[in-house]
This record gives C-alpha cells, sequence and structure tokens, in this order.
C-alpha cells in the first residue's frame, strides 16, 4: 500500500533551524509582561473576546477551506471538500463556542456544568459524561458518548474542586496557557522544556 500525503513539507525541508537564546527570552518576555493582565480577565470578558475569535474565523474561513483544499488535491465542491470544511474550520468553530458556553458557566457556577449523571464503577472510579453535551450534539454526533474516568480514590466533589482551576488560580494556574503562547510567538520552533523553565522563572 502507498500512502501518499498532499501539502506537507519533507521533513528534510525544515532544516536545523533554532530558536536562538535572545529571541526566546524575549518571547517570554513579552507573554510575562501580561501575565497580571490575563489572569486577572475575568470569564465573561474572555467570552467576549472568543466571540470576536469566532466572527474573525468565520470571515477566514472561506480563505482557510480553498487553501486546505489546494493543499490536499481536493475540490471544494465535493464530498471530500465538504468533510475538509467541517474538519477544519467547523472543529475550530464548533470547540470554539463550546469554550464560550463553558466561560459562561465559570462566571455564573464556578465551573463548568457536568452534561449528564456521573455514576460510580468498580476500583473506585467515578465516570463522568462530557459527550454530548447539548441537544445539536445528540443529532450531530448521533449514537457516539464521550466520558471521563478519574483515577481510583478520586470522588466527584475532588473532580469538581479541579474544575476551571487556571480561572481561580491566577497566574499559577496559567502556567500551561502561557508556554503556548510563547510556543507561538516562536513559531513552534522552541524547545517546550526550556520553554517550562523559562516562563516559570518570569513569572517567579
Amino acid at each position: 500500500m502507498t500512502v501518499t500525503t498532499r501539502g506537507a513539507a519533507p521533513a528534510d525541508a525544515l532544516g536545523d533551524e533554532r530558536v536562538d537564546t535572545g529571541g526566546l527570552d524575549a518571547a517570554v518576555l513579552t507573554v510575562a509582561s501580561n501575565v497580571d493582565r490575563w489572569a486577572s480577565t475575568p470569564p465573561l470578558a474572555r467570552e467576549a473576546l472568543l466571540a470576536q475569535v469566532l466572527r474573525d474565523l468565520a470571515e477566514a474561513a472561506p480563505a482557510w477551506h480553498a487553501a486546505s483544499c489546494e493543499a490536499k488535491g481536493l475540490d471544494p465542491d465535493s464530498y471530500e471538500g465538504g468533510e475538509e470544511l467541517l474538519a477544519g474550520v467547523g472543529i475550530v468553530a464548533r470547540l470554539g463556542q463550546e469554550l464560550r458556553r463553558s466561560l459562561r458557566e465559570i462566571d455564573a457556577r464556578g465551573r463548568p456544568l457536568i452534561p449528564g449523571d456521573t455514576r460510580h464503577v468498580p476500583g473506585g472510579r467515578v465516570v463522568a459524561p462530557v459527550v454530548p453535551r447539548t441537544g445539536l450534539d445528540r443529532v450531530i454526533l448521533a449514537k457516539q458518548h464521550g466520558e471521563v474516568w478519574m483515577q481510583p480514590g478520586i470522588s466527584l466533589e475532588d473532580a469538581e474542586a479541579g474544575q476551571a482551576a487556571a480561572y481561580r488560580d491566577g497566574k499559577d494556574g496559567l502556567l500551561g496557557f502561557f508556554i503556548g503562547q510563547v510556543m507561538k510567538e516562536t513559531g513552534g520552533r522552541a524547545d517546550p522544556r526550556v520553554v517550562s523553565e523559562r516562563v516559570r522563572e518570569k513569572l517567579g
């Protein structure tokens, strides 16, 4: 069987490009200088920012879809082109809407709602349903179900206490977010381990 990947750059085309130390430090400082501002941004303000991102996504969607289809050799108006639209722009838009819903729930209740009844299974584990979450999910994801199985000994109360920790614990709870922002600033070329160490240093 022969597998052909369209649009992907050969591994050797990337060469040995690396981020220099000065560039990495600059990226870390750019992110760290806004840590307190972002950590203090309430959920509804973040939800408003995300709403703008989704409006921008809608404007960019036709060009995104066209570029994706061109890279993969697909006709945008074909069945496969429709699948590409759903798998690309559609997934991002859907996840963005779900995050907006979660942010509203965090603002109202301090954590996102669990969409259904939890249950206990042998081994001292709690299982929480996560999909489907809405009526639309039940139509689009017919007969599909997603669950989170807690580690043995973790109670529902423990799990709920850990929900939305990043929104309650200030900058310490946002470490992963800021590491991601630095990786974005460096075009994904930095060593994540080094980035983590330097972000921790800057955050104190």
